[in-house]
């Protein structure tokens, strides 16, 4: 899973590294917590900490539509060792978001498709069971152009669909993640940065 998940996150890196050159766009880092829809399959971890990169470029000069991506590590740990359990669910996403082009703040609303990977593990990680899953999302929240070339955000993301089997047992990666974050952005601009100065 771990190995999957970095060549997942690569291209993620290096498509946004490239973006700059092609349109509007922003890069940042997100922070926050992922609670589980399932509570029975995943107790008691189903109350998990979130990391991630989230990624926007625009579609075009004008229409208020960007292509949306981000990579996501969800995970929660309960006990010392040799008696600990841990969970673990990283996450690719690749989805729409509609969103003003420019102002100081922008609210959206996106979706799109996603796929994780799942495990459950203990003992050190001695036991352990993984599966991968499909599934989609829906997210909204706000991004917030505090800068020409700063950038704070704010999602609320849900999702749906995913099936996976642990140990045998049926179950989902379902659930609701907020996260807030800051990072980079260029192109567009702050309302106010579009307001000519009138002469004195």
């Amino acid at each position: 899973m771990k190995f999957t998940m970095t060549r997942a996150l690569s291209v993620l890196l290096l498509a946004t590294t490239a973006a700059p050159v092609l349109a509007d766009g922003a890069i940042n880092g997100m922070i926050g917590g992922r609670t589980m829809n399932n509570e029975n399959f995943w107790d008691p971890l189903e109350h998990q900490a979130s990391l991630g990169v989230m990624a926007d470029v625009a579609m075009g000069p004008v229409l208020p539509l960007w292509w949306s991506a981000s990579g996501v590590y969800s995970g929660n740990q309960k006990g010392d060792v040799p008696n600990d359990i841990s969970a673990d669910i990283a996450e690719v996403t690749l989805g729409l978001k509609l969103m003003p082009r420019n102002g100081l703040v922008r609210p959206y609303l996106g979706v799109g498709a996603l796929r994780n990977w799942s495990s459950l593990s203990a003992q050190d990680n001695t036991i352990s069971d993984s599966d991968a899953s499909r599934g989609w999302y829906v997210d909204g929240g706000a991004q917030f152009r505090v800068g020409s070339h700063f950038d704070v955000a704010l999602n609320l993301r849900w999702v749906k669909d995913t099936q996976l089997m642990l140990y045998g047992v049926d179950g989902d990666a379902d659930g609701r993640m907020l996260t807030v974050g800051a990072g980079y952005a260029w192109g567009g601009a702050p309302a106010r940065h579009h307001q000519a100065r009138e002469p004195r």
